[in-house]
């Protein structure tokens, strides 16, 4: 065969090789290099997140550093502990098989406890104690909200975009306060990349996580809570420490900043002598006299903390006595905490979910399966919990509860939230009526089957805005009206109102 013709044929099978090699990236398969001595390529998820990090992290990690304060500088190490915790559970979801529903709640927990990302936020509620960085602190800590995505069952960019935008409150105190200061350029750059961080994660999650999180496909076995803690040393070299492996953010900054903030400690207190001492060698007369020569005595009439003291020749103050707090203040103090429930009353047909609380760090995820068109739901007084209701129910209520997050399929008569605050709620079926009484705060998310036939009632709330999809798949939003005008028609005795001119 001659040389030309051998040639062509090596470089149609290159070509082939390549073509295979791309397929095999595009559909999550392993690359068969990886049984060889050339590198392994990553899961499309994976490399994903890992050109989202490059893109977006080191940038805010600069803005961090260039501010240079010990709290916000705590900060930034726990945005990029958190980011690394979040990549060892992206790997290893893109290594194992999905768990079943019943395991599912179970295995994500243990995840999140041997990746680290359980907690990972809790230095947060150390900081904030410098009044330069506490809005920073805050900031970030409602960006952080944006991890609980890896919990979730569905679509979950929309719940990572509305975390960025409460972060972008407390972003804009922060301009505020630095307008017309130096160095502010430095706090632009940090609000500017903050949001920028949260919301790339939400495009990573909508294009690589559409349905949740995505764990291999292909018959892989499923992840179990046995298996675990060998999937996330895998996931970050087998046990070794590389650049992805989560570190623990330095304490010192913390440690240092809340040192600061309390005169109290001892170390303040010396320094503080030491600089009036140093102070009050430095002001020697020349003869070597002490700076306080010269100076005339207080009497005992004069001084106001003595019973002699008599300010302008009057009588002495008589001291007043705080009064005492009452029994009745102190009893109710001391009265313990109900107990949290989540069971099934069969006498009344309904599932009682009572005062369930969780931290910000570790949200809980509890699920509820409806059996029965003529059950209904009852929450009450739940904390940063998200309700999971699987089936069929007649009614659903949320009464008292601050910062939760409901999920629930059909619902055949209403949904109704009361005294909530900062609530979102997602339809995933059809809901005829939706009922928001005396709430701050409320995120509707309907799906293309309600959206046409779902009727809202209002009354006392603020905040209330309405999530749906439109026809290429991009949800859209617009708020409930709080403001109305209403015009007196004295013929007839009738008053009319329409929305105001702010939602038009």
């Amino acid at each position: 065969m001659s040389d030309p013709a051998l040639l062509s044929i090596q470089q149609a099978l290159a070509s082939i090789a390549d073509r295979l090699g791309s397929i095999e990236t595009k559909i999550g398969l392993e690359s068969s290099t990886e049984a060889g001595d050339g590198p392994a390529l990553l899961p499309p998820a994976v490399s994903a997140f890992d050109k989202h990090v490059a893109s977006t992290l080191p940038s805010l990690l600069s803005a961090i550093a260039t501010i240079g304060n010990s709290e916000i500088s705590a900060a930034g190490g726990i945005i990029e502990n958190c980011w690394a915790c979040m990549r060892v559970v992206v790997a290893v979801a893109a290594s194992s098989g999905k768990p079943s529903p019943a395991d599912r709640n179970a295995v994500l927990s243990e995840l999140l406890k041997a990746s680290g990302l359980a907690g990972a936020t809790a230095g947060l509620q150390k900081l904030g104690r410098d009044r330069d960085a506490s809005n920073h602190i805050k900031a970030v800590g409602e960006a952080m909200g944006c991890i609980s995505w890896l919990t979730l069952d569905g679509p979950s960019a929309e719940f990572v975009k509305s975390a960025a935008d409460g972060s972008e409150y407390w972003s804009n105190r922060v301009l505020k306060d630095n307008r017309g200061k130096k160095g502010r350029l430095a706090h632009i750059t940090f609000c500017a990349n903050l949001g920028n961080l949260v919301k790339e994660l939400s495009i990573y999650v909508k294009k690589s996580h559409t349905t949740g999180l995505a764990w291999k496909m292909g018959g892989a076995p499923p992840l179990s809570k046995e298996n675990v803690e060998a999937a996330v040393a895998t996931a970050r070299g087998k046990g070794t420490k590389d650049a992805a492996a989560p570190t623990a953010p330095a304490p010192a900054p913390a440690a240092a900043a809340a040192t600061s903030s309390s005169p109290k400690k001892k170390g303040m207190v010396n320094s503080g002598l030491n600089a009036l001492k140093s102070a009050l060698e430095a002001k020697r007369t020349n003869t070597g006299e002490s700076a306080a020569s010269g100076l005339k005595k207080v009497t005992r009439d004069q001084q106001s903390w003595r019973k002699e003291y008599k300010q302008d020749g009057g009588s002495a103050p008589v001291p007043t006595s705080l009064p005492r707090p009452t029994a009745k203040a102190a009893v109710a103090s001391s009265k313990p905490a109900p107990p949290s429930k989540c069971e099934y009353h069969a006498p009344s047909q309904k599932w009682l979910v009572e005062h369930q609380v969780s931290s910000t760090n570790n949200p809980m995820v509890l699920t509820v399966d409806v059996t029965d068109q003529k059950q209904q739901v009852y929450m009450y007084k739940c904390t940063n919990v998200t309700v999971v209701i699987t089936g069929k129910a007649k009614t659903i209520v949320m009464d008292t509860c601050t910062k939760c997050n409901l999920i629930f399929d059909t619902v055949v008569a209403s949904f109704e939230v009361v005294n909530g605050k900062r609530c979102k709620v997602q339809v995933k079926g059809v809901c005829p009526s939706i009922a928001i009484d005396k709430t701050d705060g409320c995120q509707v998310y309907l799906s293309k089957e309600t959206m046409s036939k779902t009727k809202f009632v209002t009354s006392k709330s603020s905040e209330m805005n309405v999530n749906w999809p439109d026809t290429s798949g991009d949800m859209k939003e617009a708020p409930i009206p709080e403001q109305f005008q209403h015009i007196l028609n004295p013929k007839n005795g009738t008053i009319s109102s329409e929305v105001s001119e702010l939602y038009h």
